[in-house]
């Protein structure tokens, strides 16, 4: 998946399957919509599961690394909140 300005293109092993501007949806030649729509999915899934993941380990640093001297979750740990949060990507 690539993004420009205004423009959003697919891919399916490194091939393009299509392509999302501000005026139009265009599949690839020789491509079927449904394998276009799927690779669309799965490219979107594949995105928000790095978002989440990302923003997990932001989460987890600062517990280990901005909440010196502050304890927000009771008698927890700084390093096993980290961890906590860490271990939540495993479910």
């Amino acid at each position: 998946m690539t993004f420009q300005p205004y423009t959003t293109t697919f891919h399916q092993e490194a091939k393009e399957v299509m392509l999302i501007t501000a005026d139009s949806v265009t599949v690839t030649p020789g491509v079927s919509v449904d394998d276009a729509a799927a690779a669309v999915i799965a490219a979107l899934e594949q995105h928000m599961r790095n978002i989440v993941a990302a923003e997990r380990e932001a989460c987890a640093k600062v517990c280990e690394n901005e909440m010196t001297g502050v304890n927000p979750v009771g008698d927890i740990a700084r390093e096993d909140c980290a961890a906590a949060i860490r271990a939540r990507s495993k479910e």
